[in-house]
């Protein structure tokens, strides 16, 4: 394997002699055969270890590859994450938060050292379980393209190795690596693909890795090629002006692979491409919104914009005096108002607990209204009061975490609502 490593390396990736190389490296075979087929071959690098504070296993981890680095004269950097509360403050799954941290650490410490390149140890048999995933999940084209070789100053120099090749040289060159236990669970998706569909394919195809390449070329090949297609397209019936894009509804409805088109020119945004085309019939003034973009229908066009950056802004609050830094004026006292008003936020102090934040509506907000019996999620609670969306996109919240405190200029949370027993309150005005 390091023959065609090397000749893979020289002919792909020559540039990495002359780079300062930082390599992802979790203590697995994979990238411990990578780190190893790097020090053969004379490249310099330095390697680096996420602990996602996760699995115990971890520390013992941090010591292998300390004496590892040390051994073969390699800088060795590695950071702790708080992985779970990221993941339950970010509303996504550990699996996601995770990737999230370890990619944003890569890039601050890629930035702070100087690394040209990162290396990760992905491989082929990676890349035949990204695609079955995505296949099964209906990702559309783009999806079936696996996982890219470069992807900015992201380097996958093992692609094109399957595992089998990366155990038999791991074995031969008795290279040492670290098992990490959570592999063999079948909790995650990808490790029941693993262990339970490659398997019967490897079975049934034992050539599957040369005509699997073989596959992924042509696939990408067919990209690039559709990819030059939307580009021209656009080209003509795409308008751009600052930040917004037009769009003829005439050219859309020209096209007798409707729904392709709508997914190449929409899911880069964020909207599906069955949405899109009820959007098409709905009426003039009708929208759809992703994450980031507002998607709307006027008479003759759609019309694409990015959402304020404004609106999806958290700001947090350590203490009152963080109002003066909020995009809209509150004013802070201790008298309550008489009579309270829906400007006001009459609160009582020891149910509050800092820090707090001022936000706009996230997925599964929910408040107790004054007023009003029981809990109600605020989807809810905007629908009953007949928001339209501009209303829900402007809506400032004061919100404990995940719950609402306020919803400011409208209703309080009874929960944290100042009662007669309160002796000192806080009152939050909105200035009108």
């Amino acid at each position: 394997m390091k023959k065609e490593f090397e000749s893979h390396i020289r002919k792909n990736f020559p540039t990495l002699y002359d780079q300062k190389v930082l390599i992802a490296n979790s203590s697995g075979v994979d990238s411990m055969v990578l780190s190893t087929l790097l020090h053969q071959l004379k490249i310099p690098f330095s390697i680096a270890y996420c602990h996602f504070e996760l699995r115990e296993a971890a520390d013992a981890e941090v010591d292998f590859l300390t004496h590892w680095a040390q051994e073969h004269e390699r800088a060795f950097f590695h950071k702790r994450f708080a992985t779970k509360a990221y993941a339950e403050a970010h509303r996504c799954s550990i699996q996601m938060a995770a990737r999230t941290l370890r990619y944003e650490w890569f890039a601050e410490l890629a930035t702070a050292e100087g690394f040209d390149v990162i290396l990760t140890a992905h491989h082929l048999n990676d890349q035949l379980e990204t695609f079955l995933m995505h296949t099964f999940r209906g990702t559309g084209p783009q999806g079936l393209l696996g996982i890219p070789e470069v992807n900015g100053r992201i380097l996958r120099p093992l692609l094109p190795f399957t595992k089998v090749e990366i155990l038999t040289y791991a074995k031969d060159e008795n290279i040492r690596w670290q098992e990490d236990a959570s592999n063999a669970s079948d909790t995650y998706q990808r490790n029941r693909v693993r262990h339970h569909l490659l398997p019967t394919i490897e079975k049934i195809y034992p050539q599957w890795a040369t005509d699997f390449q073989t596959t992924l070329d042509w696939t990408q090949q067919q990209q690039a090629f559709v990819t030059n297609q939307i580009t021209d397209w656009k080209a003509t019936h795409w308008q751009e002006n600052q930040q917004q894009a037009r769009i003829s509804l005439s050219a859309l409805d020209d096209s007798s692979q409707q729904a392709f088109l709508y997914h190449s020119l929409f899911s880069p945004y964020g909207f599906d491409a069955k949405e899109v085309q009820k959007l098409l019939v709905a009426s003039s003034g009708k929208a759809l919104f992703s994450q980031s973009y507002r998607l709307q229908r006027e008479r003759d066009y759609l019309q694409l914009e990015p959402l304020s950056t404004e609106i999806s802004k958290v700001y947090s609050l350590s203490d009152w005096a963080d109002l003066k830094n909020l995009p809209i004026t509150l004013y802070y006292s201790q008298e309550k108002p008489n009579p309270i008003q829906a400007k006001h936020a009459y609160l009582d102090p020891t149910k509050i607990l800092f820090p707090l934040q001022f936000r706009q509506r996230q997925e599964g907000d929910f408040l107790y209204p004054t007023g009003m019996k029981g809990k109600k999620l605020l989807s809810k609670f905007y629908k009953d009061a007949k928001y339209s969306q501009q209303q829900k996109e402007q809506q400032w919240l004061l919100c404990k975490e995940d719950e609402v405190i306020w919803v400011v200029g409208v209703r309080c949370n009874q929960k944290f609502v100042a009662s007669e027993k309160t002796l000192e309150g806080v009152l939050l005005t909105l200035a009108e």
